[in-house]
């Protein structure tokens, strides 16, 4: 029988010549139910004199109090494996301010969890060429693959491209799929002006599809970048050629990148995910996406917007009234403005998101059930 499913993650972040995921016993055998966290942006204001945001540490702060008691914040708490970060980490890229991001996350890092990053648009900047991106991509490798040697198994579960720009993991019952959406190529034969808005190559595009096909028997299936796909029009988006158009996709790659991950061609070799995890915006909002919302999506799928971990907070409200492209998120604009983390529990037939702000009070939780 065919399974379909109401929520999606998956995690993205850079690939091409690529190995494959395989659904193994090796890097799948962590017992069920499990626990991961997801946030991200914690980049500093630019008006003031710092890379990281002041606002990370409070947050790292409560983080650390839910991991080490759970079931303080819910009944059914689980104590978390590893953490998804999707990008931002500082206003510029450079080494010093990796170790400044390190140095407020080492409660964090102490609790022995592995930590995986997406890469933002801001770990790009501090240069203003194109062999600067290269090369900030390239620190940036470096600096997530050490995070990354820490999953099980000394990282051999992490099945990457590009030196993992791009990686997958299986975890339990459910694959993992970490995106970059501003991989930026030695030869730029697609863009002869890189896009720092986002955009998706083929070869990537390759890759999401070859590691959905490879462990088409994963339960779940969540993808981490560091853009949303569906957003709103909000002071930090102004209204420019190729970006957000009031909830439309930023551009046509990401829109494919949508009917991969949604399986529109209803492709019987793979599943669509359950949940997309993005950042970029600083505000928490998610939104199902499906053909309710527009016609032409073939599967649900959640979108998770959680870019609140210190830098400026915009808010989910910025549709503007005339635009047929605009969409309203499933969440109330009243809770977006706020900084915050979500705590995802993988079960056997379902899976729960739990977010929470600074002061640790849940502003929003969800259910993703899987539907025979």
């Amino acid at each position: 029988m065919k399974k379909s499913f109401r929520v999606f993650l998956v995690v993205l972040a850079l690939l091409f010549p690529f190995s494959s995921a395989v659904y193994s016993e090796d890097c799948s055998s962590v017992k069920q139910p499990f626990s991961f966290i997801v946030f991200g942006d914690s980049r500093a204001d630019r008006k003031i004199d710092a890379a990281v945001s002041p606002s990370l540490a409070p947050l790292v702060v409560t983080i650390k109090a839910y991991i080490d008691n759970p079931q303080k914040y819910y009944k059914n708490g689980i104590k978390p494996s590893f953490i998804m970060f999707n990008g931002d980490l500082a206003v510029r890229a450079n080494k010093e301010n990796y170790a400044t991001w390190k140095k407020i996350m080492q409660p964090l890092y102490d609790e022995k969890l592995p930590i995986a990053i997406a890469l933002g648009n801001h770990e790009l900047y501090d240069s203003d060429s194109e062999s600067g991106y290269l090369q900030k991509q390239k620190d940036f490798q470096d600096f997530n693959n050490e995070g990354l040697s820490k999953f099980p198994e000394q990282g051999r579960c992490i099945k990457g491209w590009n030196n993992n720009a791009a990686y997958s993991f299986m975890w339990n019952n459910s694959l993992f799929i970490t995106m970059d959406t501003y991989l930026f190529p030695h030869e730029l034969n697609e863009h002869k002006k890189y896009d720092l808005s986002g955009w998706m190559d083929k070869e990537q595009l390759n890759f999401v599809k070859h590691e959905l096909v490879s462990n088409n028997k994963a339960t779940f299936t969540f993808v981490f970048a560091h853009t949303p796909i569906f957003t709103v029009y909000n002071s930090y988006h102004p209204l420019t050629k190729g970006q957000a158009v009031f909830g439309g996709t930023y551009n046509e790659s990401l829109q494919k990148l949508w009917q991969t991950l949604d399986n529109t061609d209803g492709d019987k070799a793979y599943h669509h995910i359950d949940a997309y995890f993005s950042g970029h915006d600083h505000f928490y909002a998610r939104k199902l996406i499906n053909k309710e919302m527009d016609s032409k999506w073939k599967n649900s799928i959640v979108e998770v917007v959680c870019g609140g971990a210190g830098a400026p907070l915009a808010n989910s409200k910025g549709c503007l009234t005339d635009s047929e492209k605009c969409i309203t998120f499933d969440t109330p604009p009243e809770i977006s403005s706020q900084f915050h983390f979500v705590v995802v529990n993988v079960y056997d037939m379902f899976v729960t998101l739990h977010v929470f702000n600074t002061e640790g009070a849940e502003i929003d939780h969800y259910l993703i059930e899987k539907v025979d």
